[in-house]
C-alpha cells in the first residue's frame, strides 16, 4: 500500500498534459488557461486523493511538485517564481491541505449519517468514558506505534477532526461546513 505505481502513472499523465498546455499557453488568457489546467491536470491529481493521500511523505512531495508546476502553468509564471503566492491567488489548497480537507469532509459525512452505520463508525470520548471532560465531543483516536498506522484513515480522520475549530465542526449542512473548512485552511 505504498501507492508508488499509482503516483508514477498520475505524474506521467499530468506532466505530459502540463507540458503541452505550457507550450501553447500564449494562445489563452489566464482565466481560460486556469480552467484548462483545473480540468485536465488537477482533476487527475485530486482523483481518489482520499485513498492515495495516505502515502508516505516522499510520494506526497512528488505530487506537491506536480501541483506547483500546474499552478505556474495556469498563471503563466516563470520556472523559478515562488509558488505560495500563486496558490493563494488561485485559492488552491496545497496537496497536504487538500487531503486534510477531504478527510474532514468524510468525517463530517460519517458523523452526520451520510453513510450507513455498518460502513463507518466513529466514537466520541463521551460515548466511551463516563467522565465529563472538555474533550467529551472529540473523536477517539486509536493508539498506533508506527508511521504507517498514523496514516490510516481511522486514525488520521479523528485526529484531523479533533484539531478543527469548534465553530467549523458544529456546522450542520455540508455546503456551509465546506465553506468554513476551506476558509480555515486557507487562513492558517
Amino acid at each position: 500500500m505504498l501507492f508508488n505505481t499509482h503516483i508514477d502513472v498520475m505524474c506521467k499523465k499530468v506532466t505530459g498534459t502540463l507540458l503541452y498546455i505550457n507550450g501553447i499557453k500564449d494562445r489563452f488568457d489566464i482565466a481560460t488557461r486556469t480552467l484548462i489546467v483545473k480540468s485536465l491536470a488537477l482533476s487527475l491529481i485530486n482523483y481518489c486523493s482520499l485513498v492515495w493521500g495516505m502515502a508516505n511523505r516522499t510520494q506526497l512531495d512528488r505530487v506537491q511538485k506536480l501541483q506547483n508546476f500546474a499552478s505556474k502553468v495556469a498563471i503563466g509564471a516563470r520556472k523559478y517564481d515562488h509558488v505560495t503566492p500563486i496558490l493563494k491567488q488561485l485559492t488552491w489548497l496545497k496537496i497536504e491541505d487538500n487531503i486534510l480537507y477531504d478527510v474532514s469532509v468524510l468525517v463530517f459525512k460519517i458523523l452526520r449519517n451520510y453513510f450507513p452505520d455498518w460502513l463507518f463508525t466513529l466514537q466520541t470520548v463521551g460515548e466511551t468514558r463516563n467522565i465529563l471532560t472538555r474533550q467529551i465531543n472529540d473523536l477517539v483516536v486509536p493508539r498506533v506505534t508506527t508511521d504507517y498506522g498514523n496514516r490510516i484513515l481511522t486514525v488520521k480522520g479523528p485526529r484531523i477532526w479533533n484539531e478543527l475549530p469548534v465553530n467549523v465542526r458544529e456546522e450542520h449542512t455540508l455546503p456551509s461546513f465546506k465553506r468554513k473548512l476551506k476558509a480555515h485552511i486557507l487562513n492558517k
